[in-house]
């Protein structure tokens, strides 16, 4: 010990910090709801892209009332994810019509809670968008020519 230096035994090998324990912990679990919340975007982006793709390629095969075959489709494939029918809109077009070489487009929007907090429940809503487009097959003959070239 130096000369001069009281000996204050108590305090010997004290370390301190012990209080930011608990701020480090809420900061675990608010990055941890981040993180949950982010993969519930994600993956209701790969759930409305699945069901654009299955719902227009089911429309651009359907023999007979493609446009209703496609959302029955879309919305199966949805179910398949484990998504509600409720929660989501499949919207089946073909703006130039049903014919040969005519494109299909499908557009599937899910909502999804922006931050959802246990015993809460979801704060806000964020949109996630998926379109698919493909053409119907030239040559096929049960429907009309639709201008192929």
């Amino acid at each position: 010990m130096r000369p001069g230096a009281s000996a204050k035994l108590g305090e010997r090998a004290a370390l301190g910090g012990g209080e930011v324990l608990p701020l480090a912990f809420l900061l675990l679990v608010v990055a941890i709801l981040v993180i949950t919340n982010a993969w519930a975007v994600v993956d209701a982006r790969l759930a409305a892209s699945a069901a654009s793709r299955e719902s227009t390629r089911a429309a651009v095969e359907a023999p007979t009332d493609p446009i209703g075959v496609g959302e029955r489709a879309g919305r199966e494939a949805l179910a398949a994810f484990g998504r509600g029918a409720a929660e989501a809109i499949v919207e089946v077009a073909a703006p130039r019509g049903l014919g040969r070489c005519a494109p299909v487009v499908t557009t599937v929007t899910l909502l999804v809670p922006a931050f959802s907090l246990p015993w809460v429940g979801g704060i806000g809503e964020v949109s996630v968008t998926a379109r698919h487009h493909e053409l119907i097959d030239p040559y096929r003959n049960d429907v009309p020519d639709g201008g192929c070239a």
